[in-house]
């Protein structure tokens, strides 16, 4: 059947965090599409959005594991209290759509959108510390 054990070379670290980066910006961008063009009541508008904000956070936890296992031990450790402040911003503005929207049907699209757009900013900040 010729079956057996076979390897890749895989790529340095920096490089398959732009590899992951540019995949989900891909997927990021088409649900994008699908939310301007062809969403046409609030819970399609729901559902794309927050495929958006699962792209993104997906993204975002697959570079912070490249980051946590290729960084060294002082630097990591700034890193994660720049993240942790990163996150607290994050939920204050989560927090602060919710104040505003007062549980409007826009609320989760707003908010899922706003998320989204952070956490790819951040993806894109993480790359750099692998450099």
């Amino acid at each position: 059947n010729e079956y057996g054990i076979y390897s890749f070379d895989r790529p340095e670290p920096l490089e398959e965090a732009k590899q992951m980066y540019e995949s989900c910006k891909q997927s990021y961008e088409y649900y994008q599409k699908k939310l301007t063009e062809e969403a046409d009541t609030t819970i399609e508008m729901i559902e794309y959005s927050g495929m958006r904000y699962e792209i993104s956070d997906k993204c975002l936890n697959d570079i912070w594991n490249l980051i946590r296992y290729n960084v060294e031990p002082e630097q990591y450790d700034k890193i994660l209290a720049e993240q942790r402040t990163w996150i607290s911003s994050k939920e204050a503005k989560s927090k602060e759509i919710t104040l505003e929207y007062e549980g409007g049907s826009m609320e989760s699209v707003d908010k899922n959108e706003v998320l989204a757009e952070l956490t790819m900013e951040r993806c894109e900040e993480l790359i750099k510390y692998l450099n």
